[in-house]
């Protein structure tokens, strides 16, 4: 069965470049990579006693490998434009993670901090997505 063009799964049409679905399974999947890994991080924290500098480190660390597996997973569905695909997902994790801390400390405030994971979402989910089309098997 084909799918219809303009039909909500598929913002491209026939052509396959975008898949919101899949995307946001992705996106689900890198969050869930994201809690397990940072939930490993404050374990070792703790017993550790790792200094703040060195937590916030491995916390980017988690992050750009959880946005790399974003992009990754958004663009190995796509049939091209991996970069494209992996940055628009890096983008959603991101978007999604700034909104929800929001909603939890009850404080919009848009930093310098809040620009560098913005950038860190785009490049970390382009690189994923080119990895993703790259590494797609071909038929």
């Amino acid at each position: 069965m084909a799918k219809e063009i303009g039909s909500p799964r598929d913002i491209s049409g026939e052509n396959g470049i975008f898949d919101v679905v899949y995307t946001l399974k992705g996106v689900l999947i890198s969050y869930i990579i994201s809690i397990v890994l940072l939930l490993l991080v404050s374990v070792i924290a703790t017993y550790a006693a790792m200094p703040e500098a060195q937590i916030r480190i491995a916390v980017n660390i988690v992050t750009a490998v959880s946005l790399i597996i974003c992009g990754f997973r958004a663009a190995r569905r796509a049939r091209r434009m991996g970069l494209v695909n992996g940055a628009a997902a890096g983008l959603i994790y991101t978007i999604l993670l700034y909104v929800v801390g929001s909603l939890i400390t009850r404080e919009l405030s848009f930093t310098l901090s809040t620009v560098t994971t913005l950038i860190l979402g785009f490049i970390c989910g382009g690189l994923g997505g080119v990895m993703g089309i790259n590494m797609r098997r071909k038929k």
